[in-house]
């Protein structure tokens, strides 16, 4: 079996104790890779990548919820709600 590395483990640790944690560092030393093996074996946690503006980490995040969750309801349109739908939406589903 592999060991995970120190860094994980120091993760794991800190998700045990806080609802959020903030990972941050230079570019290129592993923050994605890290958090990607993180979320592996984790049921409430959720990766998501780069994103540009509030809207698009709502509409990214109901789909990983939908996708983890099948029985959670989704619209099918999301790209089509407004923000404020959106909001609403996540805030139901948390």
């Amino acid at each position: 079996m592999r060991r995970a590395p120190k860094e994980l483990d120091c993760l794991r640790n800190q998700a045990k104790i806080r609802k959020s944690l903030l990972v941050f560092g230079p570019e290129g030393v592993g923050k994605s890779r890290l958090l990607r093996a993180f979320v592996e074996n984790q049921t409430l946690a959720l990766y998501v990548g780069q994103i540009r503006s509030p809207r698009e980490f709502a509409v990214t995040l109901l789909q990983a919820l939908h996708s983890a969750d099948d029985e959670m309801k989704v619209p099918g349109n999301l790209s089509a709600l407004s923000t404020s739908s959106l909001k609403g939406i996540v805030h139901r589903a948390l």
